[in-house]
């Protein structure tokens, strides 16, 4: 009797289910969530562990079938790191993450179905942004969630998004761009870098900046950049405006940072820029080398292309919508 006892206690209890009990599917479950966000709560990212826009087959069996009436049209600012991206537009798996993939896989869980995120400017891998654009229709009986909280809960902690703000189905984040601007940030401490700068600079050592800032007005104005223009780009037209380019300090006294802003550029067009006036400030290259270039139109000539990680999209203004994009360094990448 002992025996029968002792063998009954370990028998684990059978799991018993209540007759009416409903199946609550993950996207439910996701419904409940973003209504708790509309009530004000706080929710962890764990709240989140489905990722249902990352698996091919369920994301086109959750493709929207909404009508555009149905839906509401959000412009969304984001910043994000771009050392662990492998760029801005969605890549293969075996291609590591993308920032579309992530923002698309937020926008898709809040909404209860997949949401396609139409980016500004396709940075490419190691570029930063702290001042991305996109724009993506929602369900209009979600848009008045708190979108910009939402979001920020289940984005992974190296992007961020800025501000939601809803706007015309007349605006698209590439077409509607009038002018962008990027930042480069050089560092010409040949000693260390900060640990802290190393993922956002390039270690350039020191340069005659005076001759730098000299040499960069030969790219003001309208010309043929299609010697600073990186192989795989299928455009009409390598002919582009520079608006502006200024020089000043960075964040810390062994940095500079030069800003270039412009309606478009070609596929790195601003990295090779940089990468001709850092020839410059080395000595190898002057002003007339960089009329020479102009005129030869050859890429080969050219000095090397500076590092992906100096560079950070800094800032989009947007005007009217035009019928094509204006082309900018990363618009058009191939990203391998």
């Amino acid at each position: 009797m002992r025996g029968a006892a002792k063998k009954a206690r370990k028998t684990p209890p059978k799991m018993t289910t209540r007759k009416n009990a409903r199946i609550v599917s993950p996207v439910q479950c996701i419904f409940f969530i973003s209504d708790t966000f509309h009530a004000g709560w706080e929710v962890p990212r764990a709240a989140f562990p489905l990722d249902f826009s990352r698996s091919s087959s369920l994301k086109h069996s959750c493709m929207s079938t909404l009508s555009p009436a149905d839906t509401v049209r959000l412009k969304i600012t984001l910043a994000y790191q771009g050392t662990h991206f492998a760029g801005w537009q969605v890549q293969p798996k075996k291609r590591g993450r993308s920032v579309q993939g992530c923002l698309e896989d937020a926008l898709s869980r809040l909404a209860g179905e997949f949401v396609r995120a139409q980016g500004a400017s396709r940075t490419d891998a190691g570029v930063h942004a702290l001042g991305q654009a996109a724009h993506a229709d929602i369900p209009a009986s979600r848009a008045g969630r708190p979108w910009l909280r939402a979001l920020n809960a289940i984005l992974p902690t190296d992007m961020a998004v800025l501000d939601v703000t809803p706007v015309s189905k007349d605006f698209h984040a590439r077409y509607s761009s009038a002018s962008k601007t990027y930042s480069y940030t050089l560092w010409h401490e040949p000693r260390f870098i900060l640990p802290q700068r190393r993922p956002f600079v390039w270690a350039a050592g020191p340069l005659d900046t005076a001759a730098m800032i000299a040499a960069a007005r030969e790219f003001l104005g309208t010309h043929d950049f299609a010697a600073f223009q990186n192989a795989g780009t299928d455009v009409k037209s390598t002919i582009r405006r520079v608006d502006a380019i200024d020089c000043g300090p960075g964040q810390t006294r062994a940095e500079t940072v030069w800003t270039i802003t412009g309606p478009g550029f070609l596929k790195q067009m601003v990295r090779n820029i940089l990468g001709c006036l850092v020839a410059v400030g080395r000595g190898n290259a002057d002003a007339p080398t960089i009329r020479e270039l102009f005129a030869g139109k050859d890429r080969r000539l050219s000095p090397a292309t500076a590092p992906a990680h100096g560079l950070c999209l800094e800032q989009i203004v947007f005007g009217e919508r035009r019928r094509e994009p204006p082309v900018d360094n990363e618009q058009h990448s191939k990203h391998k």
